[in-house]
């Protein structure tokens, strides 16, 4: 592990420790912030990242898919606030380099989670989603797997 991916780590878990449900909540129903995520996303090439987190944090929130770790969600809204937030560790108004950063976040997070991910994945993009309550065992942790 590099001194850059140890020290996007240790921040990512400093934001990950203050995430609540609410914050989740929050970040689940405000379009605002959507919408300024999207745009600093699509400058670092990471907007389907950000769409994918976006959606699923929405459909945790309403219950709609619940197999997922709270680390994970937790992480996602970390990474997402951080992506928003224009205090971070170098400035997103430095021309080149300022979502450097928040790039590093984001692909930090799709990477540890990178398995229950693609289950959401697989979930979301499935016309079975809703016909199965055991979606993600079936799919993603089959019989022979264990």
């Amino acid at each position: 592990m590099n001194v850059s991916h140890l020290l996007i780590s240790e921040k990512l878990e400093k934001y990950r420790d203050k995430i609540t449900d609410e914050d989740v909540q929050q970040l689940s129903s405000d379009e605002k912030k959507l919408k300024i995520a999207q745009g600093k996303s699509s400058q670092i090439g990471l907007i389907d990242e950000i769409k994918l987190a976006y959606s699923l944090i929405k459909d945790y929130c309403s219950g709609a898919y619940k197999d997922v770790s709270w680390k994970m969600i937790a992480s996602l809204t970390a990474a997402v606030a951080y992506l928003i937030s224009p205090l971070d560790a170098i400035p997103d108004i430095i021309p080149g380099i300022g979502l450097l950063d928040d790039a590093a976040m984001i692909a930090l997070v799709f990477w540890m989670f990178s398995k229950e991910l693609e289950c959401y994945r697989t979930w979301k993009n499935s016309p079975k989603r809703q016909l199965s309550d055991n979606f993600v065992d079936t799919f993603c942790n089959p019989p022979n797997s264990k």
